[in-house]
């Protein structure tokens, strides 16, 4: 054995009065410990990488998401109101988008009220005016519905 790489375990046994010797090259112990790392390693790489496309596909949904929203409030804020955000996908930002783009209607709806009543301010879906002191909706005459 010498010169060997080997594992050898030794037993003896009493009750029947022999002893067992059994020796094994080291190699073939480990082989199969070796090809379990080369495996692992090679199926977690495989999985990190597979990770990483599907984070920086994420990732590219959400920025484009949000690059669309910047876009979309860089136009109205410079003034055009007529500009409406692309929704894309049904998703939380298409969700903002839609509602930025209801509310892009609403004020240009209440704009165009404006400009067309000058002196008072109506609300979108109310023929009520509101009262400058009380805050409070009022009827036709002006009373509020404190009864002012």
């Amino acid at each position: 054995m010498a010169g060997y790489a080997d594992l050898a375990e030794f037993c003896d046994n009493s009750s029947m009065d022999w002893n067992i010797l059994a020796v094994a090259p080291i190699d073939e112990i480990i082989r199969p410990l070796r090809v379990f790392q080369r495996r692992l390693f090679f199926f977690t790489t495989g999985l990190f990488l597979v990770t990483m496309a599907l984070m920086m596909l994420m990732a590219r949904g959400i920025v484009g998401s949000v690059k669309r929203l910047l876009d979309g409030a860089r136009r109205v804020t410079g003034g055009d109101l007529m500009y409406r955000v692309d929704p894309g996908p049904a998703d939380e930002f298409g969700a903002l988008a839609m509602g930025v783009n209801e509310t892009l209607d609403q004020l240009v709806e209440a704009r165009e009220v404006a400009e067309g009543a000058p002196g008072q301010v109506r609300v979108s879906g109310h023929d009520e005016p509101r009262t400058p002191y009380t805050h409070e909706w009022g009827d036709r005459h002006g009373r509020t519905s404190a009864g002012f």
